[in-house]
């Protein structure tokens, strides 16, 4: 969720498109939770999140997100798996009439090593 928001949101400044409101759709029932209750009890989950809401905040975007099941998720699911998966969600969204755009995800919201840190030093006790 956090690599589609921000890269959209990055997106959406470099087109001078002001964006206020953020409503994400997932397949995923903890990031759902953790993302609307803003924490999460696993610790590089509740990382991700604090980084998520603190960015958010900074922007002005106010974020919800809302479940959608996964059979319903091609599109989205085809996207992340790639191979074949991603050539199909590719002719989905096009004979939708969609328009296709490739973003880059910004290399702050990939570079997750802080978050793996924190779940490490979880495990070996330190919080």
């Amino acid at each position: 969720m956090n690599f589609a928001a921000f890269t959209f949101l990055a997106y959406a400044s470099s087109v001078s498109f002001l964006v206020t409101h953020l409503l994400e759709f997932t397949d995923n029932e903890a990031a759902e939770f953790a993302t609307d209750r803003g924490k999460s009890r696993a610790p590089g989950m509740h990382e991700l999140v604090r980084r998520r809401n603190d960015e958010l905040l900074r922007l002005g975007v106010t974020a919800a997100s809302t479940r959608v099941s996964s059979i319903d998720n091609d599109v989205a699911d085809g996207l992340l798996r790639g191979g074949e998966r991603l050539q199909d969600a590719l002719c989905i969204a096009r004979e939708a009439g969609l328009p296709l755009l490739r973003l880059q995800v910004p290399p702050r919201w990939r570079d997750l090593a802080a978050v793996v840190e924190v779940s490490r030093l979880a495990a070996v006790g330190f919080q």
